[in-house]
């Protein structure tokens, strides 16, 4: 179902904030229909404000929460909707949204630092092109630079539009993550990220009692990579024979053994949730020193790029200069 007119899916951090007042109002002892009113108020967003707008209006028609959020479904991550189902049921939605609230702050942290760490190569890289570009002028002239231009700003559409087309096709999907995976650094990088974000989300909706088949296909979809979703998404088959959890995801080539171990550990004790909990905090851990490593591994890599293109450059320029002066004359 298309979400209405003028609805839009709603952003992380106005989820965030959305879950984490909601929780305070109705822990506070404040009903339903009048915490989403003085939320609806004091929400700057407008996207989200008509949203809520929208869920007070179908709790005044009689319908559960639940029911008014699903009307919604697009706008939400799965998960958080799954969650809410099971929260209302249960009785403990201020709990339900106070731990939603707490994995989505994670997650959006997790993704400022991703981003903050490719500010600086990022920085490093438009000054790269900066040298090269004034060289280029400086040695072989104003045509060749705009030839060189030219070059570079058709690359950069046609790499562009190669990307949007794959990314509007199910094998095109597949071959970016894949490809992504086989990058030096950068595929561990993107296996840690992923497992940081299933281990999280497999946690936060097992310790909210959502059936183990129901939730692993969710958490699966939260990675961000569709080779590994896909290869979780088959220990679906095995849940659904009567395995356990570490069975089924056992042939799984995506999950690193140290997740197979510690969801093992959990299950045997009875506390899968609070182990992947754990096995998250471990990998985001792990996440953060790459980060913090990546701009001093990317420096020196960067240099010598420059530099091996700064001297091809002017020994290109030089070469030509004493041909042009010792070439022969024509008789």
């Amino acid at each position: 179902m298309a979400l209405p007119k003028g609805i839009n899916r709603v952003k992380l951090k106005h989820l965030v904030l959305f879950c984490r007042q909601l929780a305070i109002s109705i822990k506070a002892g404040l009903p339903l229909m009048n915490a989403l009113t003085a939320l609806s108020k004091q929400m700057s967003n407008a996207n989200l404000r008509k949203i809520i707008d929208g869920i007070s209006r179908r709790l005044e028609s009689g319908a559960t929460f639940a029911e008014a959020v699903k009307f919604y479904k697009d706008a939400f991550p799965l998960f958080f909707l799954e969650s809410i189902r099971v929260g209302e049921i249960s009785g403990r939605l201020d709990e339900t949204l106070a731990d939603l609230a707490d994995y989505l702050e994670k997650q959006q942290e997790l993704v400022r630092k991703v981003k903050s760490a490719l500010i600086y190569p990022c920085i490093q890289l438009t000054v790269a092109l900066g040298v090269v570009c004034l060289l280029t002028a400086l040695f072989g002239g104003f045509e060749t630079l705009i030839i060189a231009f030219y070059i570079l700003i058709v690359a950069f559409f046609l790499l562009y539009f190669l990307i949007s087309w794959a990314k509007t096709t199910k094998k095109g999907k597949r071959a970016l993550a894949s490809f992504k995976l086989s990058l030096p650094l950068i595929g561990s990088l993107t296996r840690r990220i992923a497992m940081v974000r299933f281990s999280r989300s497999l946690s936060l909706m097992l310790s909210s009692a959502i059936p183990v088949n129901k939730a692993l296909e969710q958490a699966a979809s939260t990675t961000g990579n569709m080779v590994i979703q896909e290869e979780i998404e088959k220990a679906k088959w095995g849940l659904s024979q009567g395995k356990s959890l570490t069975e089924s995801l056992g042939k799984t080539t995506q999950i690193p053994p140290l997740v197979m171990e510690m969801i093992s550990v959990g299950e045997q004790t009875g506390k899968t949730d609070e182990t992947l909990k754990r096995v998250a905090d471990w990998y985001e851990d792990s996440v953060d020193n790459t980060l913090r490593l990546l701009p001093k591994i990317i420096t020196p890599v960067m240099t010598i790029v420059v530099g091996l293109i700064v001297a091809y450059v002017v020994i290109k320029f030089y070469i030509g200069t004493y041909l042009s002066i010792f070439r022969p004359l024509d008789i």
